[in-house]
Formats: C-alpha cells, structure tokens, sequence
C-alpha cells in the first residue's frame, strides 16, 4: 500500500516537473551570465535550447530561476 502512495506521489510530482516554467540561460567567454528566453515547460525548453545551441557560440543551459535581470 506505502509503495503505491508513494508511486502516485512521484507521478504527480513528475507532472509538475515537466509543466513549470523553464528558461534558457547563457553565456560567453567573462561575460555574466544572462537569460535570454522563457519556455511554458520541460519539452519547449528542450526544443529552445536545441536551437540555440545549433545557432551560436557560447555555452547554454536550462534553469528553473531566471537571472536577478530578468523582468
């Protein structure tokens, strides 16, 4: 029964996950460290990053928090 609570538990937590806002972050040689797009979840940041990092130099990632600039 524990197994199964905790199972539904992970599943809904998952969900959530995947569906919280995701941004792109980047950055250049000693330059800060910006964000620079915003992504309604998991899968459309993936996608974002994916064309990014197909489109310049410098180094990309996906964060949960945005930059202290970000508006």
């Amino acid at each position: 029964m524990a197994n199964k609570i905790q199972f539904e538990h992970l599943q809904k937590w998952k969900k959530e996950q995947r569906q919280m806002k995701r941004y792109i972050n980047f950055k250049y040689d000693n330059q800060p460290t910006e964000t620079i797009d915003e992504a309604k979840d998991l899968t459309e940041a993936n996608y974002l990053l994916n064309e990014y990092q197909m489109a310049g130099d410098g180094r990309y990632w996906i964060s949960n928090k945005p930059t202290k600039c970000w508006l």
